[in-house]
C-alpha cells in the first residue's frame, strides 16, 4: 500500500518510488537508494532528488526497517502518519530537504523507538516556527531518554520544547537564539555551537534549570568580554569549547571551579588563546582534559597558585589528610599548540595520569623534559607515544637524549653574571674617564716655556701653559686659547689677554698682554702658499 499523496505529486510519485533498481527476496528498492537488508536501512542521499517519501513498497520489509536517511532531497511536505508502518524505525533523517509543512502534529505518529530525528537546515522560516509549535503542542512520538533531535543549521531563535520530557539529546547549533528559555528540563546533552553571545549569566541560569544536563558544547561562539567566569553546575560532565575567537586567556579556576562534577574538558582550536591557568586542586573528578590545537597557544601553568600560607596554616596543611594532591586525571593532551617550555608544576604529583601527549610543539630540550621521560619509562609507555615527544633545539626523540642533556641554565645565575659584567664595564669606563679627565687638568697646570737661546726646557708652576717660539722680532708666547706677544725677557706674569679688534683696520687685532706696559698687534699675510704672522710694534 503507497503512501497517501495529493495530486501534485502523483506523477513525481510513479516516476520516482515504483521503479526499482534492488530486489530484495520480499521487496524492491526505490531507484537511487540504498537498501541494506542486513542492518534493516535505507538511504536515499543526492542525487536522488526524492519529493516525496518512498516507503510501504513492501510492507513486511520496511515494517521493520531501523535506519531512514532521507537527507538532500527535494522532499516539500511530509503527511499525516506517513510513518506509520515504520514502527521500529530508530533514526529517521530528513534534512537539507524542501520542506514548507507538516499536516498534522501526528506526522511522526506513532514512532515508539524512534530514537534520532534531524530536520535541519530548512530555508523556510514559517516551517520552522511551525514546526516547534508542533513539538511543543504535543509529544510527537513516546520518547525515550536517549532520544535526540537535530534542529541546526536552522532560523530557530526563541525556543517552546520544555514538554518533551522524555528527550535526552538536541543540537541547536548554528541558530540565532536570543535566549535558552524553553528548554526540555530533562536534557542530558546540548549543543548550542555558534548560536550568539554567551554570557556567564546566562549559561547559569540555563545550568539552574537543567539539573540533569551532562554535555555541554559551546563552540564558535563569542563571550562577552571575552571570559567566562563563575559558571555553576552541579550536573554537568563533559563541556566543549572550540574556535571561541575572542578568548585570549583562560583561566579555568575562575571560570569552572565550580562545576564539581566535570571530568572531561577540552579547550581546542582557539585561534587566539595564548595563555592557560588551571590549579588541579580544583578538579578532584576530572579525568580527561585536551588542550589541543591553539597555535597561539605558548604558556600553560599548572602550578598552584594559592596565596603563600603562615607558618602555623602550613603545619596545618601538612599534617591534614588531604594534604597530597588528589586528583584522577588520566589523559592529558596538549598537542599541536606553541610550547617550547613544558613546566609540569602539579601534573608531577599526579598519580593517576596514564597518558600526556606533547607532540607539535616546538619543545626546548632542557631540564623541564626530565619529568616527561621518566614517566615514559614509568609507565611503560608505547613506542609510538613515545616517539611523539621531540625537540625542536634537539632533533632526536626523547627516548634517545640522555638526561645529563636535558640541563637547564641557572637563570637567576646568569642575571647576576650579566650585572657582574656590565658594572665592570661601567666602573672600567668610569675609571678610564677619571684618568682622563685628571691627566688632562695635570697637564693643564704644567706650564712649559721654551727658551729660544736655550736647549733646556724649563717649568714654571706660575705662569700660564703654552710654548715659546721664536720670531723676527723676539720671541712668541703661544697659549692654548689664543696668541699672545711678548718679549722673553720681560719678567711679568703672562695674564691671558682679551682679543680686540681694530674696527679701522678689519685685519688687525690687538692683544692684551696683561701687566705689559707695551701693546702689540699681528697683521696676517696670505700668501698663495702658506700663512705668517708679522709683528709690529706700537709704542
Amino acid at each position: 500500500m503507497f503512501l497517501p499523496l495529493n495530486q501534485s505529486s502523483w506523477l513525481s510519485s510513479i516516476l520516482l518510488v515504483f521503479i526499482s533498481s534492488l530486489n530484495f527476496g520480499k521487496g524492491l528498492c526505490p531507484m537511487d537508494c540504498y537498501c541494506d537488508e542486513s542492518d534493516l536501512s535505507v538511504t536515499c542521499e543526492s542525487p536522488s532528488n526524492l519529493q516525496v517519501v518512498p516507503i510501504s513498497l513492501n510492507p513486511d520489509f520496511y515494517g521493520e526497517l531501523r535506519r531512514l536517511d532521507l537527507s538532500f532531497n527535494k522532499i516539500s511536505t511530509l503527511e499525516d502518519r506517513c510513518f506509520e508502518n515504520q514502527v521500529k524505525l530508530v533514526r529517521l533523517d530528513l534534512a537539507y530537504n524542501s520542506l514548507s509543512s507538516l499536516q498534522s502534529s501526528k506526522v511522526f505518529y506513532p514512532l515508539p523507538e524512534l530514537e534520532y530525528l534531524k530536520l535541519g537546515r530548512e530555508s523556510d522560516r514559517k516551517y520552522q516556527h511551525w514546526c516547534l509549535g508542533i513539538f511543543a503542542e504535543t509529544q510527537i512520538f513516546e520518547l525515550k531518554g536517549q532520544s535526540e533531535i537535530n534542529l541546526s543549521f536552522n532560523f530557530i531563535r526563541a525556543l517552546e520544547l520544555n514538554d518533551l520530557m522524555g528527550l535526552g539529546t538536541l543540537d541547536l547549533s548554528s541558530n540565532p537564539l536570543h535566549s535558552f528559555d524553553g528548554l526540555p528540563l530533562n536534557l542530558r546533552e546540548l549543543f548550542l555551537a555558534n548560536t550568539n553571545n554567551i554570557s556567564s549569566s546566562s549559561l547559569n541560569s540555563m545550568f539552574a534549570s537543567l539539573r540533569d544536563l551532562r554535555y555541554l558544547d559551546i563552540s564558535s561562539n563569542l563571550f562577552q568580554k571575552g571570559e567566562l567566569k563563575d559558571l555553576y553546575s552541579d550536573s554537568l560532565f563533559k563541556l566543549v569549547l572550540r574556535n571561541n575567537s575572542n578568548l585570549f586567556h583562560m583561566d579555568i579556576d575562575a571560570s569552572l571551579s565550580q562545576m564539581i562534577r566535570l571530568r572531561s574538558l577540552e579547550i581546542r582550536h582557539q585561534p587566539n588563546l595564548e595563555k592557560v591557568t588551571i590549579d588541579l586542586r580544583h578538579f578532584g573528578k576530572l579525568r580527561y582534559l585536551d588542550i589541543s590545537d591553539n597555535h597561539k597557544l605558548s604558556s600553560i601553568d599548572f602550578s598552584n597558585r594559592r596565596p603563600t600560607p603562615s607558618q602555623k596554616e602550613e603545619e596545618e596543611i601538612i599534617s591534614s589528610p588531604h594534604h597530597q594532591l588528589v586528583s584522577r586525571l588520566r589523559e592529558l593532551r596538549l598537542v599541536n599548540n606553541h610550547l617550547s617550555i613544558f613546566q609540569p608544576g602539579d601534573i608531577s604529583q599526579v598519580d593517576s595520569l596514564e597518558d600526556i601527549f606533547l607532540d607539535g610543539n616546538p619543545l626546548l630540550c632542557d631540564c623541564h623534559l626530565r619529568w616527561i621521560q621518566n614517566f615514559l619509562k614509568l609507565k611503560g609507555g608505547s613506542v609510538k607515544r613515545d616517539m611523539e615527544v621531540s625537540c625542536s633545539s634537539l632533533p632526536r626523540n626523547l627516548s634517545s637524549i640522555p638526561q645529563e642533556e636535558l640541563y637547564c641554565r641557572d637563570k637567576e645565575f646568569e642575571l647576576w653574571v650579566v650585572l657582574g659584567l656590565l658594572l665592570t664595564l661601567g666602573s672600567f669606563c668610569l675609571l678610564s674617564f677619571l684618568l682622563l679627565y685628571t691627566r688632562r687638568n695635570r697637564l693643564n697646570n704644567k706650564k712649559k716655556i721654551v727658551d729660544a737661546n736655550a736647549t733646556t726646557i724649563a717649568e714654571d708652576i706660575g705662569t700660564m701653559a703654552g710654548t715659546w717660539r721664536s720670531k723676527s722680532t723676539g720671541m712668541t708666547f703661544l697659549d692654548q686659547n689664543e696668541f699672545i706677544y711678548a718679549t722673553p725677557n720681560n719678567n711679568d706674569r703672562i695674564i691671558p689677554a682679551v682679543q680686540e679688534r681694530n674696527n679701522d683696520i678689519p685685519d688687525y687685532y690687538y692683544y692684551g698682554g696683561g701687566t705689559l706696559p707695551n701693546r702689540y698687534f699681528i697683521q696676517q699675510q696670505r700668501h698663495s702658499n702658506h700663512e705668517e704672522d708679522e709683528i709690529f710694534y706700537l709704542p
